[in-house]
Parts: structure tokens; C-alpha cells; sequence
């Protein structure tokens, strides 16, 4: 099974995943150094040469300080490269996600857009070249010591086992918390976007507090969940700390013991038990990356539809085929005139805005087929317009004709030096009013387009509708657009009719 995204991250991180591999192993020659010069040291020291002694700690200080300083050259270096290619990625994530249909929640992007993304980028730049630095360096260790005392080796090895113990058992836990973790994110995340944008009507109907009750009652499954998560991370870290510290004072006990059966010498069996904690290091700097390679698997699982293979075909017509939206629209087939007017009539709550999203191609149907024109040819006006920090002025300017028209709506120069997010909901109606208008799409489709506006502004709005006199399906509620229609949709209970 082909996946294209784990390719996309693989080819974008692979200079900071060199980079970050070179930096692993370049502290193994220091390793190796400690251990040949506590060698030669216990021999220096048993012979009684002191100044030896003193020469060999000070050769090996100057080793370890040139290895460390190359590790951290590669580590700064590393981290800046993996920044920049980081960003190089997201960049293409994002257009990844937006170059298909927009049928995602907040809190489902916000999670997949941080941790999941994150997580698949720490993957090849963190995760993969410490599995690889850490698996080489314990292979040359164990060469190492097998060259130098076998009896150890295979001890020391055995030893080793203990330590895949814990990350092995729990792998498949924390793969599974962790989906537990972005879904209870996302859901409260959502539930707290739904109170901000109906702030005023739970403020209204004294709601305030039913709101709250269901905030505590998400937060109890986030707490639940978040604890789970904590307590899985905290019994892995403790099971590989406690196992480490076992084995790292274990090996001097082995150490001794083969020196007191006399099948070591002193200062080879120091030796082994000087490397045996960068051999077990690098033993559990792999298995203990295998929680986080679980996590991962999990994370390019829910990012992987982005970089499916996605071409979406336009049609010089629109038309519905039998498309349903779970609980909303059931099994609906209609095609709107591109040279006539339709309104969409309803009752609250009935599936208005479904319906239009659904045409204009911001939402996918569970199934069926949506027949639509090329996004060029398409123009859409949402119930609540986009609160932007950009001054309505330059917003129009983008669109040959978009100023005219707002001069129409008497938008003053004043307001067109205003930031759209700090204009009324009738001015930044008006203003993108005047964008959709001045786009010449072959379909305008408006959601509630006279919601907002004042006499002046429906008088405008009701002009320019019947100046274009095609093309355009629109939602609205009362009579401020009555007798502009051609032909009315009327939905109801999930069914869409001409009425």
C-alpha cells in the first residue's frame, strides 16, 4: 500500500535527519576513549605510575570535550535545518489540506495541524535518526566488548533484553491514548468554539449554565483520558529509568565477578563495565523511541487523506445526484437553473446552509455525487463573514469593480480605512457583498446576504441581483428578497423540493 505522505515527509527532513544522526553518533568515539583509558589507567595505576595516570585523565578530558563540542555544532546545526524544513512542510501540508473539500471541524484541524503534524515531523527529524545512531552505536558496542571480553559481552547483553521490556508491552497503549488524546481535544475544542459564537443567544435565554455542565462533562473525559496518558508515560519512564540504573551498576557486579572467577583482567573488565553504559544507553535511546514511532504511525494515519492522490473533476453544469449529508439532507437530486434565481426556503435548523454548502462545494456528501463548476466559476458569501485584520479598502482592491460597488453601499472612506474585523456586521456585509458581486462567477450562492443590512443596503443588494439576473441560488429568511426568484427549493425534514 502506497503512502504518499510518509514519502513527502521522508524527502522534505532528510538533510536535518542526517544531520541529527551524525550528532548521535558523534559522541561513540568519546565512549570508546573513556573506556580504553580507564583500561590503561587501572593497568598505569596497579604498576604505580601516577603521572600515567594524570596524562591519561587529562588526554581523556580533552577527547570527550572535542567530541562534545562536535555534537554540539551538529545538534545547533541540526535543529535550524529541522526548523527550516519543518516550516518547508507545513507549508505544503496546508495547501495539501486546503486543495480538498473543507469538511473538517476546528477542533479536528487544530489537532491535526499541531500534534499530528508536529508528531510526523519529529518522526524523521528526531525519532528515526535516534533509532538508527542508537541501534549502530549498540551494535559497535557489542563488537566492541565481544572483541574484548565475550563472557561480558553475552552477559551484558542479556541484560540489555530487560530494557525493550516496558516500551514493547505498553507500544500499543500509547498508539491508542494517543487518538484517545486529539479526539477529547477536538471535541472540546469545537464545544468551545460553538459557546463563543453563540455567546449572546445562551447569554439570552439563560443557557450560561446548561453550557457549562456540558463543558465540565467533556472536561471529565479530557482529564480521564489525559490522565490515562500521563500515567502510561510516567510507568514507561519509570520502568526504563529503574531497569537503567540496574543494569548500569549491575555491570560492575558482572565486571567482578568475572575478574574474581579470573576470566577478566582488572583493567579489561573495567573496561567493558566503562562502555556497558553507553552500550545501554543506546539500547534504550532505540527502544524507548518505540512509544513515540506507535504515536507517530497513529498521527500519519489521520493526516494521510490530505496526501491522497485527489483530483476533483468540474462540470460546465451543477447538478446533485442522490447525495446525502448524514443527518441533514437524505438522498436529494436537483439541478439549478445557471440562468434563472433560486431561493432556498426552510425552517430553522432544516438544512439552508447544508444545502448551499453542498453546492458550492465546501462539503462532500457521505454519498452521491455533486456535479460542479471549477472554483473560478464559483462565488460564496457565508452567513457570517470572516472578521479579518486587513482594511476593507485593500480587501476590494483585490477585485477589479469591488470598490465601485461598496460606494453603491455608501461604505465611506473611513470605514474603508477600518479593519473588516473591527467593522459592524452591516458594513462587513456590505463589504463582502461587494466582493462576491464583483468576482462575475458563473454562480453566486449567498447565505442570509440580507442579514445585517440596513433599508439603504437591501435596496442595493436587491438592485444587483436583478442587474446580474442569473446564476445566483441564495438563502434568506422574510421578504427582504421576495419576488427576485425564479424558482424556490424548499427543504424540509431532510428532503429538498421545488416548491
Amino acid at each position: 500500500m502506497k503512502k504518499p505522505e510518509r514519502k513527502i515527509f521522508r524527502r522534505g527532513l532528510r538533510k536535518s535527519a542526517l544531520v541529527g544522526f551524525l550528532a548521535r553518533l558523534s559522541s561513540l568515539p568519546g565512549a570508546f576513549a573513556a573506556a580504553e583509558v580507564i583500561a590503561l589507567a587501572a593497568q598505569a595505576a596497579r604498576d604505580g605510575d601516577v603521572w600515567r595516570v594524570v596524562y591519561l585523565g587529562l588526554a581523556l578530558v580533552a577527547v570527550l570535550a572535542v567530541c562534545h563540542g562536535v555534537t554540539a555544532a551538529f545538534e545547533t546545526f541540526g535543529a535550524r535545518l529541522a526548523a527550516r524544513e519543518t516550516n518547508a512542510l507545513r507549508q505544503r501540508a496546508y495547501g495539501a489540506m486546503l486543495g480538498r473539500p473543507l469538511n473538517i471541524d476546528h477542533g479536528t484541524a487544530r489537532e491535526k495541524l499541531n500534534d499530528d503534524l508536529n508528531a510526523c515531523c519529529g518522526y524523521y527529524s528526531e525519532v528515526l535518526p535516534g533509532v538508527a545512531a542508537s541501534a549502530i552505536s549498540a551494535a559497535v558496542c557489542f563488537c566492541w566488548l565481544l572483541w574484548r571480553v565475550p563472557g561480558i559481552a553475552w552477559v551484558y547483553l542479556g541484560m540489555a533484553v530487560l530494557l525493550t521490556v516496558p516500551s514493547v508491552i505498553m507500544k500499543n497503549s500509547f498508539r491508542r491514548v494517543y487518538g484517545d488524546c486529539r479526539e477529547i481535544e477536538a471535541e472540546l475544542t469545537n464545544y468551545i468554539f460553538t459557546g463563543y459564537d453563540g455567546f449572546g443567544d445562551l447569554k439570552l435565554f439563560g443557557l450560561g449554565k446548561k453550557w457549562i455542565e456540558g463543558l465540565r462533562r467533556i472536561h471529565r473525559n479530557y482529564v480521564r483520558i489525559g490522565s490515562k496518558s500521563e500515567l502510561f508515560a510516567g510507568v514507561h519512564d519509570a520502568a526504563n529509568t529503574t531497569v537503567a540504573t540496574v543494569l548500569k551498576y549491575g555491570a560492575y557486579a558482572v565486571a567482578g565477578v568475572f575478574v574474581l572467577w579470573g576470566n577478566a583482567g582488572v583493567g579489561a573488565a573495567l573496561a567493558s563495565a566503562a562502555l556497558a553504559g553507553s552500550f545501554f544507553a543506546a539500547v534504550n535511546g532505540a527502544v524507548e523511541r518505540l512509544p513515540s514511532i506507535a504515536r507517530t504511525g497513529r498521527a500519519f494515519e489521520r493526516i494521510a487523506p490530505w496526501f491522497e492522490e485527489w483530483k476533483e473533476e468540474f462540470s460546465p453544469v451543477l447538478a446533485v445526484n442522490g447525495a446525502t449529508v448524514d443527518g441533514v439532507l437524505n438522498n436529494i437530486s436537483l439541478r439549478p437553473d445557471p440562468e434563472g434565481i433560486t431561493a432556498i426556503t426552510g425552517a430553522n435548523g432544516s438544512g439552508k446552509s447544508t444545502l448551499l454548502g453542498l453546492l458550492a462545494g465546501l462539503i462532500v456528501p457521505a454519498s452521491g455525487r455533486v456535479e460542479r463548476p471549477s472554483p473560478e466559476d464559483v462565488a460564496y458569501l457565508p452567513q457570517t463573514e470572516p472578521e479579518l485584520g486587513i482594511p476593507a479598502g485593500e480587501l476590494l482592491s483585490l477585485l477589479p469593480g469591488a470598490e465601485d460597488l461598496a460606494r453603491r453601499f455608501e461604505l465611506s472612506s473611513q470605514v474603508l480605512a477600518t479593519d473588516v474585523a473591527e467593522l459592524s456586521g452591516g458594513e462587513r456585509k456590505k463589504v463582502f457583498l461587494s466582493l462576491v458581486f464583483a468576482k462575475k462567477a458563473k454562480y453566486l450562492f449567498l447565505d442570509e446576504p440580507a442579514n445585517s443590512l440596513d433599508q439603504k443596503g437591501i435596496s442595493v443588494l436587491r438592485e444587483l441581483i436583478k442587474e446580474r439576473g442569473r446564476g445566483i441560488v441564495f438563502v434568506c429568511h422574510g421578504d427582504a428578497l421576495s419576488g427576485l426568484e425564479d424558482r424556490v427549493l424548499r427543504v424540509e425534514n431532510g428532503e429538498v423540493r421545488w416548491a
